[in-house]
């Protein structure tokens, strides 16, 4: 989208400052400034602050993300299991939480969500779990007992 090629470490930061930036422009204040090595803004005067919070959330995936997740973002998201294998649902959870108590930050302020693609349907469909790639298909009394377990 002609933005400027990262490599994966100054990706990390890019949104990093991101964040920065943008919680900058929603403070209502005059004479923001921000300094970054991707971004910056220098004596902006942001105009009102939104009527409401507005959170942001991340749909990272690899370690140093998660860890920014948990430090800076409101909310993280995560879909099982085309992006997100079954089995990697509590060590990702776990990334998140060291980066938010790396920032000071209770890691239950962290809110979570997984997408489950699939669909309700009027028969079975065979599937024990979600641990395979392929979406979940059957009665609503299956998926009960599919995201319980």
């Amino acid at each position: 989208m002609g933005g400027a090629q990262r490599s994966p470490g100054e990706t990390v930061e890019a949104v990093q400052e991101a964040i920065d930036v943008i919680r900058a422009v929603w403070s209502g204040r005059s004479g923001v400034s921000v300094h970054g090595r991707h971004y910056s803004l220098d004596g902006l005067d942001t105009g009102p602050a939104p009527a409401h919070p507005i959170s942001i959330w991340l749909g990272s995936m690899g370690p140093r993300m998660l860890r920014v997740a948990g430090e800076l973002a409101d909310g993280w998201s995560a879909s099982i299991p085309y992006y997100l294998p079954y089995e990697e649902v509590a060590s990702t959870q776990s990334l998140v939480d060291e980066g938010a108590r790396a920032a000071g930050r209770d890691p239950r302020g962290v809110l979570r969500i997984c997408n489950i693609p699939g669909t309700i349907t009027d028969r079975e469909d065979g599937r024990d779990s979600l641990r395979d790639s392929e979406p979940l298909r059957g009665t609503a009394e299956r998926w009960i007992e599919v995201l319980s377990d």
